[in-house]
């Protein structure tokens, strides 16, 4: 009698944990839609750089007049960029700035712009 009691709490509770962890990640992610740019690091010849994501969970880089898009998602406590050849781009999330590591340009650090 008490294994079939506890089955539907079980059951529940999983349901619960799920929900929870599904909309806790979706409202972080909603914070963080916007377009960012890179901000000077003090570089002789700065280049724009920017980073859009959209809600879909779709974005772009743009380096100069060159848009390359990307998908993205929260990975632990960071963000994710998956780019059309499969690499994967991973990044530090700071409030309204997001830091991401190139394989050929570094660190580069993008702040919140809308």
């Amino acid at each position: 009698m008490p294994d079939n009691i506890m089955n539907p709490y079980i059951k529940l509770m999983l349901i619960l944990l799920i929900i929870t962890l599904v909309f806790g990640c979706s409202d972080q992610q909603e914070k963080l839609i916007g377009t960012y740019s890179a901000v000077d690091a003090g570089a002789i010849d700065p280049v724009a750089v920017s980073l859009e994501l959209l809600a879909d969970g779709k974005g772009f880089l743009s380096i100069e007049t060159d848009n390359a898009p990307f998908r993205w998602d929260l990975y632990q406590d960071g963000i994710r960029l998956h780019t059309k050849s499969g690499g994967i781009i991973e990044g530090a999330i700071d409030h309204d700035t997001i830091q991401l590591i190139f394989p050929v340009m570094g660190l580069i650090r993008f702040q919140r712009i809308r």
